[in-house]
């Protein structure tokens, strides 16, 4: 049974690899054989499909021999019925389309740009002059912005707690803050009410463009803040807030050694998605390409339903997590399946 389980991975890709060379989309086709190769002669065959002698390396990878170097004869027959095993599975999963599986598509696809697309760009080809030219044609996408570290205290105007009353119990926490700036985080777990209590107030590192569920005047408030400063309680929506920044984060403008590897990885996303269109218009070209409008306005598509819009001064819901946090992107993200870029 562990052989089988652990075979399963491979017999994906090697699902994904024999459909790249052909067949038809239906169960019940048969994979084309690869053209010759002389790194890889044949040793077997399944059913007219070659077995090479790569596929014999990757049974011994699974199984070492038993002296720790050399294969006996009946070793490498094991290791040949252990290949052959591979093929007919393989051949079995490509008779019942499995092919067709979205995920095996993907895997595919992205083995097939691999040899075609990213194996083909390397960080040589960039010279340092294209580097800076990239780091300074883009240069503020490398600027870390000004940043806040918020802690905030709600007291909520409710059908308990009128707002003259809300606004004494904001008062009171403020004057504690003030004295005690250190000591914020738990007054909020006395004072505040909302998400935010149960942290001691934190929001977390927060920018000029702010936060969801966070009041932009609130925003506003905290960057006015000396570092460690506590702002006078402020109206805003159905509440009394009162701020607190203990850290501050100054903008950083950082230079093209810092960030080289960053620029490197987005000329080489660029240059994947240069290829990766060169591929298609050619694959356009001589595709025959129908689409059922009729089928097409029939369809609705199922998308899962997005969280609702915080409104500003609402606070979230009992459970969920207030806002979002968006990393700083440094250079868009490679396709899947490309390489990593590097310095």
């Amino acid at each position: 049974m562990s052989r089988i389980v652990g075979f399963l991975p491979a017999l994906v890709l090697a699902t994904a690899l024999g459909c790249s060379g052909g067949g038809s989309s239906a169960g019940g086709s048969s994979p084309i054989a690869p053209p010759e190769d002389a790194s890889n002669p044949k040793i077997a065959d399944v059913n007219g499909l070659p077995i090479g002698s790569k596929a014999i390396d990757d049974a011994a990878h699974r199984k070492e021999a038993a002296n720790g170097a050399t294969y006996t004869p009946e070793e490498k027959t094991a290791l040949v019925d252990q290949a052959v095993d591979d093929e007919l599975l393989f051949q079995e999963a490509f008779r019942r389309g499995i092919y067709n599986d979205p995920k095996v598509k993907k895997i595919m696809t992205s083995l097939m740009l691999r040899q075609d697309v990213y194996e083909k760009v390397t960080n040589e080809q960039f010279t340092d002059e294209q580097i800076q030219a990239a780091f300074e044609a883009s240069k503020d996408d490398y600027i870390v912005p000004e940043k806040v570290l918020l802690r905030v205290i709600y007291v909520e105007i409710n059908a308990t707690r009128d707002a003259a009353a809300a606004k004494k119990r904001a008062d009171e926490a403020f004057t504690k803050a003030k004295a005690d700036p250190d000591g914020f985080r738990e007054l909020a777990e006395e004072y505040s009410d909302g998400e935010y209590a149960k942290r001691g107030g934190e929001v977390g590192y927060i920018g000029h463009e702010g936060k969801g569920g966070i009041p932009p005047e609130i925003v506003d408030a905290a960057f006015a803040l000396e570092q460690n400063g506590v702002a006078e309680p402020l109206q805003i929506g159905n509440g009394y807030w009162v701020v607190n920044v203990p850290t501050k984060r100054e903008k950083v403008e950082r230079t093209i050694e810092q960030v080289r590897g960053a620029v490197l990885r987005r000329l080489k996303t660029e240059q994947y998605e240069k290829l990766t269109q060169e591929i298609l218009k050619g694959l356009r070209e001589t595709a025959k390409v129908n689409v059922d409008q009729g089928a097409l306005d029939k369809w609705a598509p199922t998308v899962p339903s997005a969280p609702p819009i915080m409104q500003p001064g609402a606070m979230p819901p009992p459970g969920a997590t207030p806002g979002n946090v968006t990393p700083e992107p440094e250079a868009p993200a490679a396709p899947a399946g490309a390489p990593a870029g590097g310095n």
